[in-house]
C-alpha cells in the first residue's frame, strides 16, 4: 500500500524482503511524522523515523518466548505525509489508513508524532 500520501520508504529492524514482504507479513508498522498540535516545542514528527532507525539495532530474538517474532513478517509502510488542512483531517487520513491496513488482515503498529496520532487508530477500530 504505497501513495502519493507517503515519504521514501525506510524498513523497521533492517529486515530483508523475505521477512518484511506485504504479501508475508502479518504486523504492518505506520510511521506517522505529525506534530501540528504540540504544546511544548516541535520534533515530535522525527520519533517514527528516530525508532525505525534505532530498531537496526534491536535484538531480533525474543529471550521470554524462545521465539524471533519478526519471522511472522513486519512490513513498514513509508511515512504518512501530513494533512496540512486541520488536525481533523489529518486523523482522518490516519484513520482511513488504518481502516485499509485493518481491512487488509494486517496488525497496526502506528508510530507518531504527537499524542493526537493516538486517536485515529482507535477509532479505526471501532
Amino acid at each position: 500500500m504505497v501513495d502519493e500520501r507517503f515519504y521514501p520508504h525506510v524498513n523497521f529492524a533492517s529486515l530483508d524482503e523475505e521477512d518484511s514482504s506485504w504479501e508475508r507479513a502479518r504486523v504492518v508498522v505506520l510511521p506517522v511524522p505529525y506534530d501540528s498540535t504540540v504544546t511544548a516545542r516541535a520534533g515530535t514528527r522525527d520519533g517514527p523515523r528516530a525508532i525505525i532507525e534505532a530498531s537496526a539495532d534491536m535484538e531480533l530474538y525474543d529471550v521470554g518466548l524462545g521465539i524471533e517474532p519478526f519471522r511472522h513478517g513486519i512490513h513498514t509502510l513509508p511515512e504518512l505525509a501530513p494533512h496540512t488542512g486541520s488536525p481533523e483531517a489529518m486523523i482522518d487520513r490516519i484513520e482511513s489508513v488504518v481502516g485499509e491496513l485493518l481491512d487488509a488482515g494486517k496488525f497496526v503498529v502506528t508510530l507518531g508524532g504527537e499524542h493526537t496520532v493516538a486517536v485515529a487508530p482507535v477509532r479505526a477500530h471501532a
